[in-house]
């Protein structure tokens, strides 16, 4: 009787894993996390702010003119999406970050259809449950950047692309596929590392069959994808590559030919994020590493689909032509999470009757760092930084007289919301004073003599801005900045401090200036430098 009872309770929880409603469930699980996000309209932050303002104010013409005027670079089809939101919208925050919002959207359904591609249903379901609620792709869901949207073109390169060309390939589909590929390489930079994979596989495919004709026919699909990309590379790739290459912030993606150690701490690093293993790291890669053996052992086109365009971002990460580095491989997050779900499925497997209960308990302990961070971030949604608020309160404090003073990093996010938005600070403001950068003490001290005598002047401050191997925008900085005014005679009146952001009002009227170096600025920048 106990026994009857147990196998009815298990064939209980597998009739209910294998109901059909329950994938539209955890995708609308999915949806409410995204739009509780999307919703929460945090201000944008300095990188954001830059690439949003190039958008507002440049013809599209313009933006096959790259790296942009503020040296950030994004892909034309998604410079002219963003910029048709604008033109029916507004220039609002929700108006830009709709897009990437659709992106999320989508991108649920697609991963869906791409699970049950290579999956059986439980391992659907789970799969399909860690992408819907990893918070990396909760926050980037509504983030006017281009992370999401090479989520959505890498699964439509999956699902329709490569899906149709396995099957039954004709001329007419070979056209269209052709066509589909090179349109959305104007959409997504990664995205060629998908398309390469997926051809390669194509190719040998055919090769094992021994199908001239299919070879002919996939031909027509190279054709359209080499010339797109040549294209591409001619107006956007070249000109972006010599701008990030040697940037400091781009080196920790890359990886070394000669050292294997670097392999393994980059793809470490991409589990940590944007996939959200925080824990249990040396488990991560070896149920990675199980569920690519199943794939290969069972079918060795499954394999080869999903292993080449993890191999070839890999290689060009070792001819730095692409970083690895965080949220830059989040396109490479559907193929990860697919392995490892089919890694949990083939473990999970030999426990039998208990493999439901096995699936769960190693999705828990692999995920449950992010199943928890997002639970605290749907109750409050992530800030990355809120220049706004501290707007906000110079806005509702500012007398007659007063001067507002944007510190470095600060001055996009100011100019969106000050210029483009019309966050206005009254009739009452003196003047508001040139960007200045503390790497160059000729414009600090120039800059800061301008405020001598000046009895009320609020600095507007934020952290989220890097210049070098120095974070200009860091604590830091910011201590330092101080320092150098009090040391000078200036006080602080008041101050607002808000999520890596901060207003304060000094007084600046014993301010003495720099004479007779009384404060060296590069011996603090040394010092700040040995922190």
């Amino acid at each position: 009787m106990f026994n009857l009872t147990k196998d009815s309770y298990f064939k209980g929880i597998r009739c209910f894993i294998h109901s059909k409603i329950i994938p539209y469930f955890i995708i609308a699980i999915g949806i409410i996390l995204y739009l509780r996000q999307y919703l929460n309209n945090r201000c944008l932050w300095h990188d954001e702010a830059i690439l949003c303002l190039d958008i507002i104010r440049l013809p599209v013409i313009s933006f096959l003119h790259q790296p942009l005027p503020y040296k950030e670079s994004a892909p034309f089809g998604f410079l002219v999406v963003e910029k048709l939101f604008v033109s029916i919208l507004g220039t609002g925050e929700y108006a830009l970050r709709l897009y990437p919002f659709i992106a999320g959207i989508t991108s649920l359904w697609l991963f869906f259809r791409m699970l049950k591609t290579y999956l059986n249903s439980e391992a659907v379901v789970s799969g399909l449950f860690v992408f819907a609620v990893t918070p990396a792709l909760v926050y980037y869901s509504s983030e006017t950047k281009t992370y999401y949207t090479d989520i959505l073109f890498a699964l439509i390169s999956y699902v329709v692309i490569a899906k149709s060309c396995l099957k039954e390939l004709d001329w007419e589909k070979a056209r269209v596929m052709g066509v589909l590929g090179a349109f959305i390489i104007w959409f997504s930079f990664p995205v060629i590392f998908v398309l390469l994979g997926i051809g390669v596989t194509l190719l040998i495919d055919a090769a094992v069959q021994r199908d001239e004709t299919k070879f002919l026919k996939l031909g027509i699909i190279y054709f359209f994808w080499s010339m797109s990309f040549i294209l591409c590379y001619i107006f956007l790739l070249q000109h972006i590559a010599q701008t990030t290459a040697g940037d400091p912030e781009w080196q920790v993606g890359y990886i070394s030919f000669t050292d294997i150690r670097s392999w393994l701490n980059v793809f470490i690093n991409i589990l940590n994020y944007p996939i959200g293993i925080a824990h249990y790291l040396w488990l991560g890669p070896i149920i990675f590493f199980i569920g690519l053996y199943s794939f290969f052992k069972e079918r060795k086109s499954d394999f080869l689909i999903l292993f080449f365009p993890l191999l070839f971002t890999f290689l060009a990460s070792g001819f730095h032509k692409y970083s690895c580095r965080n949220r830059l491989a989040l396109f490479l997050l559907p193929i990860i999470l697919i392995i490892i779900a089919k890694g949990i499925d083939e473990i999970s497997v030999k426990f039998g009757k208990f493999k439901i209960v096995s699936v769960v308990l190693l999705t828990g302990i692999l995920f449950y760092g992010s199943f928890v961070s997002t639970c605290i971030r749907f109750i409050k949604p992530e800030e990355r930084e809120d220049a706004r608020a501290s707007m906000s309160y110079v806005k509702e404090n500012i007398k007659r007289g007063d001067v507002i003073y944007v510190y470095p990093g600060t001055l996009p996010t100011f100019e969106y919301y000050y210029s483009v938005r019309g966050f206005l600070f009254g009739k009452n403001v003196k003047e508001t004073w040139p960007i200045i950068y503390p790497l160059r003490p000729t414009n600090l001290e120039c800059d800061l003599k301008k405020l001598q005598g000046l009895k009320r002047v609020w600095i507007l401050y934020s952290d989220n801005w890097t210049n070098g191997k120095i974070k200009i925008m860091g604590p830091k900085n910011k201590d330092y900045l101080f320092r150098y005014l009090f040391k000078l005679g200036g006080k602080m009146v008041d101050q607002f401090t808000g999520v890596n952001a901060g207003a304060y009002l000094f007084d600046l009227s014993k301010f003495s200036g720099v004479k007779n170096n009384e404060f060296s600025v590069k011996s603090e920048i040394k010092t700040l430098n040995s922190l």
